[in-house]
C-alpha cells in the first residue's frame, strides 16, 4: 500500500468505514472531471488520477486531491478490490449524486468489476486519459454506447465535433488469430469511422496482433500502439502503410 492509499485508508477510517459527510468545498474544474470519468468508469486509481497533473509535481497533486476529496466524502477507498496491486477509488453517494450531473452520456447498469474486469477497464481509463490529453473532442466509454449500434461494443469511441469518429479497443488479453479477425469485420460498413484504434498493453500483444490487422485498403483504417508507447512525447500508431502520427493534430 503506497503514501497515498494509506492516506486514504485514514480518512475512511475516521468515518468509521463509511462515507463521511462533506465538509463545504468548493470543487474545482480538475475535481469534477475526476468525479465524472470514476462515475462514467466505476473506478479510479491514483495513477489515474496523476494523469490529471502535469509535469514532476503530479505524484504530490495527486496526492492531495485524493485526500481533499476522500475528506470531502466525495471519494472512499474500496477496502475489498485492488488493481494490479493498487487500492481503487470509487464514488461514495454524495460523490454518485454530483458526478450524475456531470456527465452527459445516459450510462447502461453497473457491472461487477473482477480482477480481470479491474485490470482492463484500468487501461481503458488510462488509454482515455491519454487520448484526451492530445485530442479536442468527447470520449463515450462502452457503457455509454447502445448495443444496437454495434454487434461487440468496443471500448470507447472517440467523437470530434467534425463528426469523425475514432473507434478505441484496449488488448489486455490475446482472443486468438481467428476471434480477432473475425471482430475486425464490425468496422467495414461503418462510414463515420475515421480510425480504429487498437491499444496493446503489452509488446508481446503488440508483436501478435500487429500482423493480424487487414491490408491498408480493407476494411477501416486501423493501427496498434502499445500502452507505454502512447506516453511517449511523439507517439506514433503502427499500420500497415507504416508509422501514423496519429497524435500530431488535435482534431480531424
Amino acid at each position: 500500500m503506497n503514501q497515498i492509499e494509506k492516506a486514504g485508508r485514514v480518512s475512511s477510517e475516521r468515518g468509521g468505514g463509511r462515507e463521511v459527510e462533506s465538509k463545504s468545498m468548493e470543487l474545482q474544474v480538475r475535481d469534477e472531471g475526476i468525479l465524472r470519468i470514476c462515475f462514467e468508469h466505476q473506478f479510479l486509481t491514483h495513477q489515474h488520477v496523476e494523469q490529471f497533473f502535469p509535469g514532476a509535481s503530479a505524484r504530490s497533486l495527486a496526492y492531495r486531491r485524493i485526500e481533499r476529496l476522500v475528506t470531502g466524502g466525495y471519494l472512499q477507498w474500496d477496502p475489498m478490490l485492488q488493481v494490479n496491486g493498487h487500492g481503487i477509488l470509487r464514488l461514495t453517494r454524495q460523490g454518485a449524486e454530483l458526478a450524475k450531473t456531470l456527465t452527459t452520456v445516459e450510462l447502461k447498469r453497473a457491472r461487477a468489476l473482477s480482477e480481470v474486469r479491474l485490470r482492463h477497464d484500468a487501461a481503458v481509463i488510462e488509454t482515455r486519459l491519454r487520448l484526451e490529453h492530445f485530442w479536442d473532442g468527447k470520449f463515450v466509454c462502452e457503457r455509454a454506447i447502445r448495443k444496437k449500434e454495434f454487434e461487440e461494443l468496443p471500448d470507447g469511441l472517440f467523437y470530434f465535433p467534425s463528426g469523425r469518429v475514432v473507434v478505441l479497443e484496449v488488448e489486455n488479453s490475446l482472443k486468438g488469430r481467428t476471434r480477432f479477425q473475425e471482430l475486425l469485420g464490425r468496422w467495414k460498413k461503418r462510414e463515420e469511422l475515421f480510425f480504429v484504434l487498437y491499444v496493446a498493453t503489452s509488446d508481446l500483444l503488440f508483436r501478435t496482433l500487429s500482423p493480424w490487422l487487414p491490408p491498408a485498403n480493407e476494411n477501416r483504417p486501423m493501427g496498434i500502439i502499445t500502452l507505454s508507447g502512447l506516453h511517449g512525447s511523439a507517439p506514433k500508431v503502427w499500420t500497415k502503410r507504416g508509422e501514423a502520427g496519429l497524435f500530431e493534430r488535435r482534431a480531424y
